[in-house]
């Protein structure tokens, strides 16, 4: 009985596979066909040289507006690199203020007996 099956498995697996080559023609085919359509070039399209340049209505490097939005983006970085800069300067220059105004400790005044805790 099981050698009854084999040929009935051997036409299916080669069904398949017929299939799966008629697919892959086909699409190769249709593929072939799609670009010589598009190479086709008419008197207003002289300009456009291959199939492939349909990708060239948008250039990235030339955007003008991803370039405003770099140079603004840009803009910002540098102006907050200033202002940190600025804030840290200005922090300097309070500590320094604050360090000039605030006497030494040996210039303090000696705590009374009676604070130091010696009874």
């Amino acid at each position: 009985m099981v050698n009854g099956m084999l040929p009935y498995f051997r036409f299916v697996l080669g069904a398949i596979l017929a299939l799966g080559v008629l697919g892959a023609a086909s699409l190769g085919l249709f593929a072939s066909l799609r670009l010589a359509q598009q190479a086709k070039v008419g008197p207003l399209e002289s300009s456009r040289g291959t199939p492939f340049d349909d990708r060239a209505d948008w250039n990235q490097f030339n955007d003008p507006e991803g370039a405003r939005r770099f140079e603004e983006l840009t803009r910002k970085a540098a102006l907050s690199d200033a202002a940190a800069e600025r804030a840290a300067q200005d922090r300097a220059a309070q500590d320094d203020d604050s360090a000039a105004a605030a006497p030494a400790p040996s210039d303090a005044a000696p705590l009374p007996a009676a604070s130091r805790g010696n009874n």
